[in-house]
């Protein structure tokens, strides 16, 4: 549960931090960033470095990732338009 929830939150928020992402799903840091370790090896986040702040990671989906994310909202929507 908590794995789609960020990857929603990703999703909707390209570039979010790491500790930004746990504070929106009231994750604890330790948790959020075990999270992330999890996604990044499954091959379905990216994590950078922020330039302007070396400490902070920055959270993006894989191509692969968004292609799933996307199929997923669109079947979402039709769905509620039927």
């Amino acid at each position: 549960e908590s794995q789609a929830e960020l990857l929603r939150l990703v999703s909707r928020r390209p570039g979010v931090s790491v500790r930004v992402a746990a504070a929106e799903l009231g994750l604890v840091p330790n948790t959020a960033s075990t999270l992330v370790s999890k996604l990044a090896c499954a091959g379905l986040l990216e994590r950078t470095t922020d330039p302007a702040d070396r400490r902070v990671s920055r959270l993006r989906l894989t191509d692969s990732a968004q292609q799933v994310m996307d199929a997923t909202a669109a079947t979402r929507r039709a769905v509620l338009h039927d």
